[in-house]
């Protein structure tokens, strides 16, 4: 079953063309991953298939139902959450604090429900992840002082706490140790396999999206240049003359 499917999706930047007949499916439980030059247009991808870009022609669908014109709260709502290519967690909160704000805000609940104490389920919700991603103990470190690599682990939690569908990963690995990479790659694989969450991965790392990725999109100038497993990926020449340089 297709839960999220892209049609025709363009976008034009004044006369720049960021995307162009944009088409790909993504299946329950998939880990698709998506790669391409720089500019090539994979943020603007995400972010338009998220409603934070409208588009200019095309539709996006998310378990059979279009979404092309909701905001991104109600996109969230549907089950849908992200990760950001540079990381964006709460200043002057705790490791805690911040899976439990995130949480609200996936639930975008209202001021008011926002400003009551936390439930017993919340904090406990807050409590596992923090267990899932190996961040135990650093449960009450200002957020500020963490590496940047668990500041990525910390980002990929906030987007997982809510237990949604479908999780769009933008850059997860992106300045981070090969230590980091591995402990990233057993969380996504973890989460997919226990549970049954898809990933949309966009990385420039394309050794870990070649170990992840059932399927890969690869784009260049705005353009799907190719879609298939990795191993076709690998030897298809257009695809190598565009982003392995030849």
């Amino acid at each position: 079953m297709s839960v999220l499917e892209v049609e025709s999706l363009t976008k034009h930047f004044g006369g720049i063309t960021a995307l162009d007949d944009v088409d790909f499916t993504v299946e329950e439980g998939e880990i698709l991953g998506v790669i391409g030059p720089n500019g090539a247009g994979k943020t603007t991808m995400i972010n338009t298939i998220l409603g934070l870009i409208e588009p200019d022609r095309g539709e996006v669908k998310i378990a059979g139902e279009v979404v092309t014109d909701e905001s991104p709260h109600s996109i969230s709502r549907r089950g849908v959450s992200k990760t950001f290519q540079r990381v964006r967690l709460f200043p002057g909160q705790t490791a805690f604090e911040c899976l439990l704000i995130g949480l609200q805000e996936h639930q975008n609940t209202g001021l008011v429900n926002k400003l009551r104490a936390h439930t017993s389920e919340e904090r406990a919700r807050a409590e596992e992840m923090l267990s899932f991603l190996d961040l135990d103990h650093l449960r009450d470190e200002d957020v500020e002082n963490l590496s940047y690599g668990q500041q990525k682990l910390l980002d990929f939690g906030v987007a997982m706490i809510s237990g949604p569908e479908v999780v769009f990963l933008d850059e997860p690995v992106g300045g981070v140790n090969p230590s980091m990479v591995k402990r990233m790659e057993k969380n996504i694989l973890r989460a997919r396999d226990e549970e049954g969450t898809t990933f949309v991965i966009v990385e420039h790392n394309v050794d870990l999206v070649m170990r992840l990725c059932e399927r890969i999109v690869v784009l260049n100038n705005g353009q799907v240049l190719f879609m298939g497993p990795p191993q076709q990926v690998r030897e298809e020449q257009s695809v190598i003359e565009a982003y392995f340089g030849g």
